[in-house]
């Protein structure tokens, strides 16, 4: 409803809308106070109120909708009142802007608990006080505004230690003190404004400082030093109280001591890595052992540059919502082996101008950190640093499959080339590919501490290796339940949690049984097929069990040979099971995963099992 003329309050009504996900009302004339039954549209992801005349203090309520996980934009308006300590509850939020209102008071420190912030706009309000030093800790960070408002005191050194960084926003306000020398070293940096302060003392000379056209300091009387294009005073000399004799003394010795030492560790490097010797260090062994703790050597831009042809087209294998997918090579350590093979692998790029983006990476980072399984992706290290442009550069590693993910085996097109090399999946590849997808989820469900959701389980996050063992990738959207009882929110699109908006083990299992249906009907819920409310589900069940040979995937009934059979073995033929008893079991654990009531649902443990029978059983009968 944005950009059109509405006019008058925010009914209150509006908060019995609970099954909304996302309210845009920006961009017209609304007024009046926002309205605190907000705070009961609990499955909301995005609130977006900009543009409009509202007055008044934010309801604590909407502060407490930790749902909200994409934007909260109320800008330009003509809201008061301090930012509540309540905005702590924020704790999935993305973006959080307040632009351009009447916001008073201190910045409270609990801002720090919002730890998925990456956009945070607070300028043009009427903020006080000191810069709360606690905002280091959004490490997720990649803009803070806080200009055109009457903030004091100096700027907090800790910032720099806001590693992703990428702009930095306090013009017009009450800021005194020196510049820290420590934001040279935020390397992510590209805009930083400190015009129209109060700030004195010398101007740093490195990193954001030697970016002319990035780094704004006029209207600071008192500055001075600086590179040469920034045309300040030279900064007084430090007066000198030592005679020049005595400094000599002290200098000259310490130095020659200095460059001694270093001599002797540069030889002493030299010599490790000497052909034969070991390469393997505790820096450049791992990566923290934060992902994995197969001590494989850290990955640096430049090796994952070269490994993948500098991101090369050819190299490209695969496009998600928050990055790309190269092939490459690189030489990598491998456990038990004294000299570095030449390892394919799957390189996952994230493109960090996509909001969400940064939480995924960690997100992933935080799912695939402590698990082990067969038939879950193998992540092999992660690349955190900055590319050639130095721009921030995030990217996983992970083992490559080569047979890629099972969607592209399910939708081949007849004509394509692709048919003439990936053969047809039989019934037992396709029912081991089931089992592979059960036993994984299984073991998130109930191995893994903590338990992690999946959230996304869906074909094209299914890869098979070179033997047609499925993984389970792309723990992008995962969620970890670190407590017994405890909600979440998930942004995936599939049916189960579009309509919930709640994070459990019940929409893991319907996503899987909508897999499940996927593999053995060579259908997608996309499907043209699917027209005027039609689902796959509903498809199915309308056929089943009489009926299934009217919904199975046509490349399973055999073209010549017993009519209403179907081949159990391999592509090369099999015994064949008459009524297609294998098939329709198949078919009713996944109807069963998908019931409408969440608890009437199979477990993935009992999943697994039913699987596991109606496999042996169609093996020992093709045997």
């Amino acid at each position: 409803m944005q950009g059109n003329r509405l006019t008058g309050p925010i009914p209150s009504s509006i908060g019995n809308l609970t099954q909304l996900l996302q309210l845009d009302l920006s961009s017209n004339t609304l007024n009046g106070s926002i309205p605190h039954t907000l705070g009961n549209l609990n499955r909301l992801t995005s609130l977006n109120l900009s543009g409009n005349a509202l007055t008044g203090h934010v309801p604590r309520e909407i502060f407490s909708l930790v749902s909200l996980s994409l934007v909260m934009d109320l800008s330009d308006n003509r809201l008061d009142g301090p930012l509540p300590p309540d905005v702590s509850g924020l704790t999935n939020l993305a973006q959080l802007v307040l632009t351009g209102n009447q916001f008073s008071g201190q910045l409270p420190k609990q801002l720090d608990n919002c730890k998925s912030l990456e956009f945070l706009d607070l300028d043009g309000n009427f903020f006080d006080g000191s810069i709360p030093p606690s905002l280091s800790k959004l490490k997720g960070l990649r803009r803070l505004n806080l200009a055109s408002n009457r903030l004091s005191g100096s700027i907090p050194p800790d910032l720099s230690q806001m590693s992703g960084l990428q702009e930095l926003y306090l013009s017009r306000n009450d800021l005194t003190g020196t510049i820290p020398e420590e934001l040279e070293n935020l390397t992510s940096l590209i805009e930083l404004d400190l015009s129209y302060n109060n700030l004195d003392g010398s101007v740093p000379l490195r990193g954001i400082f030697t970016n002319i056209s990035g780094f704004k300091i006029t209207g600071n009387a008192n500055l001075c030093g600086g590179i040469p294009e920034l045309d300040l005073p030279r900064c007084p000399a430090a007066r000198n109280t030592h005679p020049t004799r005595w400094l000599l003394q002290i200098v000259v010795p310490v130095l020659s001591i200095a460059l001694f030492l270093a001599i002797l560790l540069s030889m002493f490097q030299w010599y490790r890595k000497r052909p034969g010797q070991a390469i393997k260090t505790d820096d450049d062994a791992t990566l923290d052992d934060v992902l994995d703790e197969m001590n494989y050597q850290r990955i640096s831009y430049a090796e994952l540059d070269k490994a993948t042809n500098s991101f090369a087209d050819t190299n490209l294998i695969g496009v998600g919502k928050f990055g790309s997918v190269y092939l490459g090579t690189l030489p990598l350590l491998l456990k038990g082996t004294s000299a570095p093979d030449k390892v394919a692998v799957a390189v996952k790029v994230f493109d960090l101008c996509q909001i969400g983006a940064s939480k995924t990476f960690v997100s992933e980072c935080e799912a695939l950190r402590n698990i082990r399984h067969r038939n879950l992706v193998r992540i092999i290290t992660c690349c955190v640093s900055v590319d050639a442009r130095g721009n921030d550069f995030r990217a996983l590693v992970f083992e490559f499959m080569p047979n890629y993910s099972l969607d592209r085996w399910l939708n081949m097109n007849p004509k394509s080339e692709e048919l003439k090399i990936m053969k047809n999946l039989s019934v037992i590849q396709r029912l081991n590919i089931s089992v592979d997808i059960a036993d994984a989820l299984c073991y998130l469900h109930t191995n893994s501490v903590p338990q992690i959701i999946h959230c996304d389980v869906k074909p094209s996050n299914v890869l098979l290796s070179d033997d047609m063992r499925a993984v389970v990738g792309d723990f992008g959207l995962a969620k970890l339940l670190l407590e017994p009882g405890s909600h979440d929110t998930c942004s995936t699109t599939s049916t189960e949690y579009g309509t919930t908006g709640k994070v459990s083990t019940y929409g893991d299992v319907y996503s899987f049984g909508i897999t499940l249906l996927e593999i053995f009907t060579g259908r997608s819920p996309t499907d043209d097929a699917f027209k005027d409310g039609l689902t796959l589900l509903e498809f199915v069940a309308a056929s089943f069990p009489d009926k299934i040979e009217h919904v199975l995937d046509p490349a399973l009934l055999l073209v010549e040979g017993i009519d209403g059979q179907v081949s159990c073995g391999s592509n090369d033929g099999g015994a064949h099971i008459s009524e297609h008893k294998c098939l329709v079991s198949a078919v009713r654990v996944g109807l069963s995963c998908t019931r409408a009531v969440p608890f009437q649902r199979l477990s993935m443990k009992d999943a697994a099992t039913e699987l596991r029978s109606i496999r042996a059983a169609c093996v020992s009968l093709a045997g």
